[in-house]
């Protein structure tokens, strides 16, 4: 049994409807991943570039990790803050709770991306995301998770752009275009994702043919 949170934790709070997504892709293809998103039952959906972005329930988040064709990775926010420095960002990490999302045995990893931000260097933006992480999980239980970067059972993803950041879970695990029958590549593969946004923009019938056209790609 877990110990008792201590009094100086982070109060839990019940989470709030609806959650708010991001689904990753290349650059062009955001349209194709806003209509997909639109069937899966996302509502205020939004672009950027390389992005789709949507609120919804958790199912909607899943929907999209099973059935996008066009997605490269499915992201569920957990926080978005203000982080103008990395002790900033390690503090306002230590505010979200990690055991609500995965557990001391399992293995993580973080990717940080930065966008005209303050803070300058990404690894060490991740670093202090993985200590924030691994001293909250050491407080309350006395164990603290391991870090995998080569294939970790979660994916925390931290993105800032100038002094704003967000912490997202990556609920894809490995790229959405790795579910297909392939398991080998040769020197220059086409990504599933790619090829099926081929076909859907030539005009090709979808279900006229497209399933050989991908296998001959």
């Amino acid at each position: 049994m877990f110990p008792l949170r201590p009094s100086s934790a982070p109060t839990r709070k019940k989470k709030k409807q609806p959650l708010l997504f991001t689904a990753t892709c290349g650059a062009g293809l955001e349209p194709l991943v806003a209509e997909e998103i639109a069937g899966f039952g996302g509502e205020d959906i939004t672009t950027s570039f390389g992005a789709v972005h949507w609120t919804g329930t958790l199912e909607s988040g899943y929907r999209a990790c099973l059935w996008s064709r066009f997605a490269s990775r499915i992201l569920l926010e957990l926080a978005h803050f203000d982080a103008p420095d990395t002790d900033t960002l390690y503090a306002r990490c230590g505010e979200v709770l990690w055991d609500d999302h995965f557990h001391w045995k399992s293995t993580f990893a973080v990717h940080a991306t930065l966008v005209n931000a303050t803070i300058t260097h990404s690894q060490f933006a991740a670093l202090r995301v993985k200590d924030a992480i691994a001293d909250q999980f050491r407080k309350r239980f006395g164990k603290r998770p391991d870090v995998d970067t080569f294939n970790p059972d979660i994916r925390i993803n931290l993105h800032v752009e100038g002094t704003a950041a967000s912490l997202a879970l990556d609920l894809s695990g490995d790229s959405l275009h790795r579910r297909g029958y392939r398991t080998g590549a040769g020197e220059a593969p086409l990504k599933e994702s790619l090829a099926a946004a081929i076909v859907r923009l030539s005009g090709w019938p979808e279900r006229a043919g497209e399933e050989p056209i991908l296998l001959e790609l």
